[in-house]
């Protein structure tokens, strides 16, 4: 039967997500509204950044999981499919392989229009952020910032298409004129730093890892099918719904739906440049294990997402294309490429450098930090009390001040340093484990609800046999009891797995009880992010991450005894399938 329920739980993990796609409005070809060249689908959580001429940057925001500054998220980038083929000379650039990603922002860093429309807290909260055009850069926006004079007050189609034909180097050069006429003209409009008032964010192309998680759906996809397909669920829809490819023309920004992070033109329309040089996808081994990493050489252009002229194959978020940023003929330029902006900021704004500190220094990371230990005289050693119910970093530091040989101190600061970089490792590796365990038992309790359904089905079976041998002869009557036999002794094994399954998780959220609560609504809280599709398997998860939440909170206040195993049958299986299962015995 352990058989049975892991094919259960596996089946539905399979399950993919759907992702709901916004209505489009039409546009004409002539005489089009100014905003038709830069949101042709406004959306209560579009975020702006006033433009030259009276127009605007629409932008998503990305959220990132953040414990800290030093915390990043492990992703899969590139093509599943070309992992299958390793002697096909594509998987050398869309091999999956394994990075990280972090965001720069916290909510208290944005302007607060942003945090209001967001449904942001004032406060940092357990996300970072970064931010991305909602569309491809538009011609119209393009000669509103490279132009002298503004674009003409009559706009056709042609103005509202994404801007081509432009090279690496001009893309740069308009992130140059937009970010300095926004810190001229509306510096406030920008993301900054708090309490780090010179600090302040900036245009840039998006590197390819921005890109590529924004693509797949960032965390409005779950984790499972963001690192598992290579195109997002869309239900009974095509891939033509959502990009423009094998085409004559480019199409309107926003021709098609948008993606889960509702950002239009990821794929199709016009390929785009990221930040990100070029680099091959190679095994290799760590260890006893096999894994792929980029490649040291560093090359040409990355473009992603695919253009009207692409195949189907080549709009997928994991396809990757290098060009050469120039030809013999001067700078590359095509009629398929154009771009779209990220708004980032840097890593170290002087308001962070002590956090930093402390987030790099595991021993610190205590609320209270602890008053500088005394120096020794050279050539002086002293005793000192160790505690061992305390961190052992911190009484190494001990040993440290209390030794007067300036060898021994700095063998014993390295060999700090070495035990602090550990445990900051060790520590991330169990902060990603928490976010599986949760998962997992969000999958346990789906599994719970389909071993009930299928102890409802087979009593069916029994009751429609009972019903038919009344009208059956001797010889029929005895064939279908045996059937209607079968059907209860497996009735009793599912039930046996069921109380199985059930214990089991309850076992578990004993020792996730045992984590920080903090910790644990950080990660219930990604969780919930994941799980915003209106499929079934969304649906079903949201329901169940509400009644994980609801148990663990019963077991730490009242120990596993308080939630026996009928309550959490009562939370999840429903009626009448769960008045079924409590009458099997």
């Amino acid at each position: 039967m352990r058989f049975l329920v892991s094919l259960v739980v596996a089946l539905f993990m399979a399950l993919p997500f759907t992702a709901s796609a916004a209505g489009l409005k039409k546009a004409g070809t002539e005489n089009l509204t100014q905003e038709q060249t830069y949101n042709l689908h406004p959306d209560t959580y579009d975020l702006f950044l006033p433009m030259p001429c009276d127009g605007q940057m629409a932008l998503r925001a990305v959220a990132v999981p953040a414990k800290g500054y030093l915390y990043d998220k492990k992703i899969v980038m590139g093509m599943r499919t070309a992992n299958d083929g390793q002697e096909n000379i594509r998987a050398l650039y869309e091999r999956q392989y394994e990075t990280h990603l972090s965001a720069p922002f916290t909510p208290r860093d944005m302007p607060g229009q942003w945090r209001q429309k967001l449904g942001l807290p004032d406060a940092n909260n357990n996300y970072f952020y970064y931010f991305l055009g909602k569309y491809e850069v538009s011609q119209w926006q393009w000669e509103a910032v490279m132009n002298e004079q503004c674009p003409p007050k009559s706009i056709t189609a042609d103005m509202a298409r994404p801007v081509t034909d432009v090279s690496w180097l001009q893309a740069q050069e308009f992130m140059y004129k937009y970010t300095s006429w926004l810190l001229k003209n509306h510096r406030s409009a920008l993301p900054g730093y708090a309490d780090s008032p010179g600090d302040v964010g900036f245009l840039r192309l998006p590197s390819e890892t921005e890109w590529e998680f924004a693509a797949r759906g960032g965390l409005n996809v779950n984790e499972t099918d963001r690192n598992t397909m290579d195109f997002y669920h869309i239900g009974d829809k095509k891939k033509a719904d959502y990009a423009v490819f094998g085409s004559e023309n480019l199409h309107m920004i926003g021709s098609r739906s948008p993606n889960p992070l509702q950002l239009y033109d990821m794929s199709g329309n016009a390929a785009e440049m990221v930040e990100s040089s070029f680099q091959f996808t190679v095994p290799d081994m760590v260890g006893d294990a096999l894994v792929n990493r980029l490649h040291g050489s560093q090359g040409g252009l990355v473009v992603k997402g695919g253009s009207y002229r692409s195949t189907e194959e080549g709009i997928l978020p994991g396809k990757r294309e290098e060009i050469a940023p120039f030809t013999d003929k001067g700078p590359m330029q095509r009629k398929d490429i154009g771009f779209r902006v990220a708004v980032s900021g840097i890593n170290t704004p002087k308001s962070r450098e002590q956090a930093l500190r402390r987030e790099n220094d595991t021993y610190k990371t205590a609320q209270q930090t602890p008053a500088p230990l005394p120096q020794n005289a050279a050539g002086v050693d002293r005793p000192v009390r160790l505690d061992a119910s305390t961190n052992l970093l911190t009484e190494l530091e001990k040993i440290i001040h209390a030794t007067g040989s300036p060898v021994v101190k700095e063998n014993l600061t390295q060999y700090r340093r070495m035990v602090a970089d550990r445990e900051n490792a060790l520590a991330r590796q169990r902060d990603e484990a928490l976010l599986n365990r949760l998962r997992s038992l969000i999958y346990q309790l789906e599994a719970q609800r389909n071993i009930a359904y299928r102890i409802y089905t087979l009593n069916n079976v029994v009751v429609e046999a009972g019903e038919k041998s009344k009208k059956l002869n001797a010889q029929e009557k005895e064939l279908i009891q045996q059937k209607s036999a079968q059907a209860k002794s497996l009735m009793k094994d599912f039930k046996y797995s069921l109380t199985n399954t059930t214990n089991n998780y309850r076992l578990e959220l004993l020792e996730l009880v045992k984590f920080a609560q903090s910790d644990l609504e950080r990660r219930l809280s990604e969780l919930n992010m994941e799980y915003q599709g209106e499929d079934m398997l969304s649906r079903h998860s949201r329901e169940n991450l509400a009644n994980l939440q609801k148990h663990l909170a019963k077991v730490r206040a009242g120990g596993a005894n308080s939630l026996p195993v009928s309550n959490i049958w009562q939370d999840v299986i429903v009626q009448p399938t769960l008045k079924v299962v409590m009458s099997v015995i």
